[in-house]
């Protein structure tokens, strides 16, 4: 969940979602974008579209549906809510009963925020302190720090490449589960296959296959991409 647009939030939930596919094949991914639907292009996850969001307002008939679904199913739930969900979504969850009754039916929600560097950091923390205020004490936080994509090093206030240092960070580090980074990649060779890959819709497992159309070193230099990734995911068990 992050209220900034452009910074990560399909690819870190295709990730996620892959990551556990691998894992279920039964696990459930939601696109709940009702302006990007981003995460509907990689077909290979099976994703469902339920728009939570109308007009600015939480449609509550399709939250509710929503719900459901997370109730029907025994296994892991995806959902990339975007950046248009944000708001509304985070005063819906607060005001509401909706985490009591995930407890109620033993399910347990996990948050995952980004920070991105460069112009969309002051904009990225300012959407963690949102989730952060509204969430519950208890609630599990997943911090995803974004260099990939060009935005460069999340700095501290001294201007130095150290996240670990930043204020909102430091002060509410026993509130995250896990911290996993998206570091900057050779813009050339690993970069450039990992952009490819995400702008195509497609996993890991299709474009590393036979006739993916990615040539031998492409393919070996995303076979390290997700191996390093998925160890990082793994933090999060």
């Amino acid at each position: 969940m992050q209220g900034k647009g452009g910074v990560g939030k399909t690819t870190i939930a295709s990730l996620l979602s892959q990551y556990l596919k691998d894992q279920d094949p039964q696990m459930l991914c939601i696109d709940a974008d009702p302006v990007n639907a981003s995460l509907s292009d990689f077909k290979a996850l099976d994703p469902f579209f339920l728009p939570i969001v109308e007009n600015g307002e939480v449609n509550q008939r399709i939250f509710d549906e929503l719900v459901e679904k997370i109730a029907e199913t025994p296994h892991d739930v995806v959902i990339d809510s975007g950046a248009s969900t944000f708001l509304p979504l985070t005063e819906y969850l607060s005001n509401g009963p909706v985490y009591s009754i995930l407890r109620s039916i033993k399910r347990r929600p996990v948050f995952h925020t980004v920070i991105a560097g460069g112009p969309s950091q002051l904009h990225t923390l300012q959407g963690l302190n949102t989730l952060l205020e509204t969430a519950p004490e208890d609630a599990d936080i997943v911090l995803w720090i974004n260099e990939y994509h060009g935005f460069g090093k999340v700095l501290d206030r001294e201007g130095n490449p150290d996240w670990e240092n930043i204020q909102i960070i430091k002060a509410n580090k026993d509130r995250f589960r896990a911290v996993i980074c998206l570091p900057t990649l050779n813009a050339q060779t690993y970069g450039e296959d990992f952009r490819e890959v995400m702008t195509k819709g497609m996993t890991f497992e299709e474009a590393t296959k036979p006739g993916s159309g990615f040539k031998l070193m492409a393919q070996a230099r995303l076979r390290e991409i997700w191996n390093r990734l998925k160890e990082e995911i793994s933090n999060v068990q």
